[in-house]
């Protein structure tokens, strides 16, 4: 099963920024500063290393403006949709 965010925190989170960190045009690359990007295990939340599945969730705060709610949501939709699978973290996307 795979749940994905909103499309807006794509290119933040993974897009290829043009510098000198060596990346590969079509790659990922780093998040943009005030992103906390994380793969957590699915069962106990704890993160994981690299080349293990996980879900990736985006450690809280946000930066400014990002993820403030979902369109004609009262609050819990958003909540239960983001933030409830590890508290203090917003899942972006689960391998299970």
């Amino acid at each position: 099963m795979m749940i994905a965010p909103q499309t807006e925190t794509g290119w933040p989170i993974a897009g290829m920024q043009l510098d000198s960190i060596g990346t590969v045009p079509g790659s990922c690359s780093l998040p943009l500063p005030g992103f906390d990007v994380r793969v957590l295990d699915a069962t106990s939340g704890q993160e994981v290393g690299p080349g293990i599945l996980g879900s990736v969730a985006i450690k809280l705060p946000f930066p400014p403006g990002c993820m403030q709610a979902l369109w004609n949501d009262t609050g819990d939709r958003f909540r239960k949709a983001y933030l409830d699978e590890f508290p203090g973290t917003m899942v972006g996307s689960m391998h299970s």
